[in-house]
């Protein structure tokens, strides 16, 4: 039996209160980076960076915002959005490199 992909139970085992609540409050980002990272995949290509998927986010909310809108695609998250992915999609381990978080000392 295929166990279902439960998104708040994964956002918060990122362990990332500043990303959760991002995260939360801006639900079309991580839509929009999942999208894109399916259609890399769906195109052969088996390895990208998070970093640039959010880049290409950022370049569309910039075109299509309104003048006066101040919505800003957050760079800090990029690696979270990419762990997520993972726990979503753990048959493309290889799609994203991710690092070990830095315990504090």
């Amino acid at each position: 039996m295929t166990q279902l992909f439960n998104e708040a139970e994964a956002v918060r085992s990122i362990g990332n209160d500043k990303f959760t609540a991002y995260h939360n409050a801006n639900p079309s980002v991580w839509v929009e980076f999942e999208k894109l990272a399916n259609r890399l995949w769906d195109r052969g290509i088996k390895h990208y960076g998070s970093k640039g998927i959010c880049e290409v986010i950022r370049y569309h909310t910039q075109i299509d915002a309104r003048p006066g809108d101040k919505f800003k695609v957050n760079n800090n998250y990029s690696p979270m959005y990419a762990k997520l992915y993972l726990l979503k999609h753990p048959d493309r381990k290889e799609f994203f490199d991710c690092r070990e978080r830095k315990q504090a000392a």
